[in-house]
């Protein structure tokens, strides 16, 4: 069993190699495990010194929460700029908005902690279809054509698209796996254009309940357990981390929906009447 961190175990492609190791039955590797998370170790090592009990990071959900009623008062100035909101828009809602291939983007619960989106500072979309490539690269992230995206796939379905021979869980995007050739089209969206290989992220209940729903209402709709996931932020700035900061992106960028707190939907006004019939 080997477990990796610091700078280099970012590059999900070596990492990969590494699992194919004989000598390597299990590979785990961290959200987060370059400088920033020298500071957790000191606390750690500080407190077994003093024969403390410690409990691993079991959760990168560490964050600011995203509070609905925290931000209204901003949100109302905004609804006169081209902005409505809707409540009672649930997951099925959501995952029927994805299905006829709309991008959304989602601030819900705690910011993650790491270099990855892991679905609550997230963008999201139907991995189904190569369009919703570049739609995203061209008019809200405004980056290079061949930068893949990530698979959010429910844990329980994960070997019907990735080669997963020593039963690797890979919550985080660390690894990068190869897939299964016949179900690539499911998640065409999501693959290296290279060599068809994923950096997938296993999403399960114990870790994020609330967008293991979403996808399994994606599921039910369309038989693909499994949602295209990048991080929510225009191009050359850092990952969103409030509320605020994810409705500036939609107001600068080509998004027209935000899933908020609540079941709550921000959207840009000439999508209203759509919305409504939903």
């Amino acid at each position: 069993v080997v477990c990796f961190s610091g700078g280099l175990s970012m590059n999900i492609k070596a990492n990969g190699d590494l699992l194919k190791s004989k000598n390597i039955k299990y590979l785990s590797v961290p959200a987060s495990g370059g400088d920033e998370t020298l500071s957790a170790g000191a606390c750690f090592a500080s407190a077994l010194e003093d024969y403390k009990k410690v409990k691993p990071i079991t959760n990168p959900h560490l964050g600011e929460k995203a509070v609905l009623n925290k931000n209204l008062e901003y949100i109302k100035d905004l609804l006169n700029n081209g902005l409505g909101i809707i409540e009672n828009f649930d997951n099925k809602k959501i995952a029927l908005l994805l299905s006829k291939n709309h991008v959304i983007a989602r601030c819900v619960g705690r910011a993650e902690y790491g270099a990855r989106a892991l679905g609550n500072r997230s963008i999201i979309a139907n991995p189904s279809d190569a369009n919703n490539v570049k739609k995203i690269n061209e008019s809200i992230k405004n980056r290079d054509f061949w930068m893949p995206f990530t698979p959010s796939i429910l844990e329980e379905y994960s070997d019907l698209f990735l080669k997963n021979p020593k039963r690797i869980f890979s919550p985080y995007m660390t690894i990068g796996f190869n897939t299964v050739k016949k179900n690539r089209h499911f998640i065409q969206a999501c693959l290296h254009m290279g060599d068809n290989s994923a950096r997938p992220q296993f999403v399960s209940q114990k870790l994020n309940q609330e967008y293991w729903d979403l996808i399994n209402e994606f599921y039910k709709l369309t038989e693909i357990p499994c949602l295209l996931n990048t991080s929510l932020n225009l191009h050359g700035e850092p990952m969103n981390y409030s509320m605020k900061d994810a409705i500036r992106t939609l107001l600068n960028s080509s998004l027209n929906f935000l899933i908020l707190p609540n079941n709550s939907l921000l959207y840009k006004k000439e999508f209203k009447e759509f919305i409504l019939n939903i």
